[in-house]
């Protein structure tokens, strides 16, 4: 085969698996209420739904992200941490704490609480 058809074959292959990843990312649902969080990931008709009871949930907040990880906010279920939107921006993590600090405030102290006497709340004051 020549170069020029062959760099032709790669690229392609590159640009097909791009757009499968892309096909396949879907979407995520994140529902508060005061008594569960539920967390829905749709990726093309498929539905994945995780459920979590407010009441076992604490330490809900933005991660930065690293090399290897992606920034996304994350809280502690038991000794599990789940994280959930990910590659939000740190303005788009803000928008939703105040949201939920906005419609569910009860969700929200429970949610953003800390163990061992750390403050268990803090308002954000943003509009």
């Amino acid at each position: 085969m020549s170069q020029l058809f062959r760099a032709l074959f790669v690229l392609g292959t590159l640009s097909g698996a791009g757009a499968l990843i892309f096909q396949l990312s879907g979407t995520e649902i994140i529902e508060i209420s005061s008594e569960k969080l539920t967390i829905r990931k749709d990726i093309h008709g498929w539905e994945r739904k995780r459920e979590y009871a407010i009441k076992e949930c604490r330490e809900l907040e933005w991660m930065q992200g690293a090399e290897d990880t992606p920034q996304s906010l994350q809280f502690k279920n038991g000794w599990r941490t789940v994280k959930l939107g990910e590659n939000l921006s740190e303005n788009q993590a803000i928008e939703i704490l105040t949201a939920l600090q906005n419609s569910v405030p009860e969700a929200a102290q429970q949610l953003c609480s800390y163990p061992d006497g750390k403050k268990h709340f803090i308002t954000l004051g943003l509009s």
